[in-house]
């Protein structure tokens, strides 16, 4: 993670890197990268609800909601 100085609403904005895989048919693909900006305030960190919103944004809300997921941080 980057940290950038800007602060809104007391938290700080921070560039968050997310590496994300594809699974199809039991195959891996290869890993996909998005780049987003989130208002760390407090101790709050980022969540899998953010990640598929994000994915939804990006790529389309059907994307997000066609897969199952798990995470590991």
């Amino acid at each position: 993670m980057e940290a950038n100085n800007n602060n809104r609403a007391g938290g700080e904005i921070r560039k968050v890197h997310i590496i994300y895989f594809l699974s199809r048919m039991g195959h891996v693909e290869q890993p996909h990268l998005i780049r987003v900006h989130h208002l760390a305030g407090g101790s709050a960190g980022v969540y899998l609800r953010d990640v598929k919103r994000w994915l939804g944004e990006l790529r389309g809300k059907e994307m997000a909601e066609a897969f199952s997921w798990s995470y590991k941080r």
